[in-house]
């Protein structure tokens, strides 16, 4: 096994073992900065984020691939626009990330490796979401399944204009 899939590995037991304290850390989070300041945090880092994949798509790919990640790029600001709550923007990023990821892992950008990739990113992220359904201080959520679901297939996306 090579170290992307034990870096994946360890990136979803991350996920999963983290479950029980993200809302304590959430809720400090949000006493100590407030619920604005906690929303700019996480936009901040998101544009970073976002700049930082278009400057190396950019480099690596030119000025069409860079189109490509300007259209996606605008889905997912759409999509953020319509959340009120910083934490949902998490899951763009988490599950987008383990998208990216499994297309990296796999070495391959067919049809196939895709939909693979799309279905696993989603099973784990329904994953996560029947964890909370039985911890005392969380909730699982159908919205959130589609979330991480959406984040993962958007991180696939990117993967594939980036590998291939």
């Amino acid at each position: 096994m090579n170290r992307l899939w034990i870096f994946i590995i360890l990136y979803v037991v991350l996920i999963y073992t983290t479950l029980p304290i993200a809302r304590l850390v959430l809720n400090t989070l949000y006493e100590t900065l407030g619920a604005f300041n906690l929303g700019l945090l996480v936009n901040t880092l998101l544009v970073s984020v976002s700049s930082f994949i278009a400057i190396q798509m950019y480099r690596r790919k030119g000025l069409t691939s860079l189109v490509h990640l300007l259209l996606l790029g605008a889905l997912l600001v759409t999509i953020i626009l319509n959340l009120d709550r910083p934490e949902e923007r998490i899951h763009f990023v988490e599950y987008g990330l383990l998208g990216f990821l499994f297309i990296k892992a796999f070495s391959s950008a067919s049809v196939r490796t895709l939909t693979f990739s799309a279905l696993l990113v989603t099973l784990i992220g329904s994953v996560d979401e029947l964890i909370q359904w039985f911890l005392p201080n969380r909730v699982g959520d159908l919205r959130d399944v589609l979330m991480n679901a959406v984040g993962g297939l958007l991180g696939v996306w990117f993967g594939k204009l980036y590998y291939s």
